[in-house]
């Protein structure tokens, strides 16, 4: 166990000497992220998190050991940062991003062997096997279902970054129990990279050292956990059920699953871009950043705790898996009557939007205190953090609008 310590260490460190590199690299190629209705940040922040990941992988892939979720990591991050880059850069169609996205799974299934062949607690304890093509589909729309997301759960500062580390945890421990050494040190040397990101992305080292994941970033995640949970829960000596890997994958597979339902009984696309996500909905809600962070890092730390504890005890797998069908269904309903009940409005793509004249204005220095200079000391106001403000103030200005 000691080992795989080093290893998290080892990704730690190239974390940190990285992100400043791919930080500067970032910025001079444009892939920033600049404030608009949905994201409510200051100023252009650098897309460096896609870079650091990619690097690191490809430096250390020479000295990891080898498997065929090892292989396909390796291989298949170069076009999927490429993919995520020009997303970023560019803004690409989801209709593209989807057709690209299978074309991973594709890879996944012919040229790594890597599909999702059976199930279990579907109906009683019973593991199902699925025909080839069945399998080849399945695993196809888990695919792009999981590099979506975790592309949805990086919504605010800290988020996707905790709630991967918790799952890479879970899943390191296990692989490293059924003696599955490259997942286990894939698994903790991308938990020790996502350390070294969230230093900054918590603005640890400074505000202007901030950066975020990115397209190219939180789809690499997706790959790691996709690829750990397809190769550790099917192969012929599992780490954990199928069951326990969407446990471990956690609130990310709830929130996603929750958001496409609710986007298409509303007429809408499911992978449209909107602020009605979890993260989105407690803050719209009343809950600040750090509390709507340190909330959901609670709730999934309770998921991956159960899909560990599911992976050993008598209990059949089908209360673990009817369980969480059961959750995601609460978790649905329990936002619409909440915002109904409480809020008194209702969800829509802007987030939680007021019914009636009593719609409260937004005070943006109360609800981003980022933007206040004066709890910054020795930070001046840069253009782009004028620019930031402004495009928030003029877009929460036509948010109320359509509030009224």
């Amino acid at each position: 166990m000691e080992f795989v310590f080093l290893i998290a260490v080892l990704g730690l460190i190239s974390s940190i000497v990285l992100v400043p590199i791919a930080s500067t690299l970032a910025r001079r190629v444009g892939l920033v992220d600049r404030p608009s209705i949905r994201k409510r940040h200051v100023g252009a922040v650098p897309l460096a998190g896609g870079m650091v990941l990619l690097t690191a992988l490809l430096l250390i892939s020479p000295f990891l050991p080898k498997s065929p979720a090892v292989w396909a990591v390796i291989s298949l991050s170069i076009p999927l940062f490429v993919l995520g880059a020009l997303d970023d850069r560019f803004e690409l169609s989801a209709r593209l991003r989807i057709l690209c996205q299978l074309g991973i799974g594709f890879c996944l299934i012919v040229a790594f062997d890597l599909k999702i062949s059976h199930l279990d607690g579907i109906a009683g304890n019973y593991s199902h096997t699925l025909g080839a093509y069945t399998a080849a589909t399945f695993t196809l729309i888990c695919t792009s279902g999981v590099l979506n997301a975790t592309n949805m759960s990086d919504g605010i500062d800290g988020l996707l970054g905790f709630l991967a580390s918790l799952s890479l945890a879970g899943i390191g421990v296990m692989a490293f129990q059924a003696n599955s050494i490259p997942e286990a040190v894939l698994a903790f040397f991308v938990l020790g990279l996502l350390a070294g990101y969230l230093l900054f992305n918590l603005r640890v080292f400074g505000f202007d050292r901030r950066v975020f994941l990115g397209d190219s970033g939180s789809m690499i995640v997706g790959l790691v956990l996709l690829t750990l949970l397809i190769s550790l829960s099917q192969n012929d000596t599992p780490a954990f059920t199928p069951t326990s890997a969407g446990w471990l994958l956690g609130l990310p597979l709830l929130d996603t699953v929750s958001v496409m339902v609710r986007r298409i009984v509303q007429g809408r696309s499911p992978f449209a871009a909107g602020r009605d996500h979890f993260h989105h909905i407690l803050q719209d809600l009343g809950l600040t950043r750090k509390n709507t962070l340190i909330a959901l890092v609670i709730c999934q730390m309770v998921f991956v705790g159960i899909g560990m504890v599911a992976n050993h005890v008598s209990i059949g797998q089908s209360y673990f898996f009817w369980g969480f069908v059961s959750i995601t269904v609460l978790q649905y309903v329990g936002i619409s009557c909440s915002i109904r009940i409480l809020g008194k409005g209702k969800l829509t793509e802007y987030g939680v939007t007021m019914n009636g004249p009593e719609s409260p204005s937004v005070d943006i220095e109360k609800t981003f205190p980022e933007y206040s200079v004066s709890k910054r000391p020795g930070l001046s106001h840069s253009s782009d953090t004028e620019h930031g403000k402004d495009v928030v103030h003029n877009e929460v200005a036509a948010l109320d609008k359509t509030r009224l």
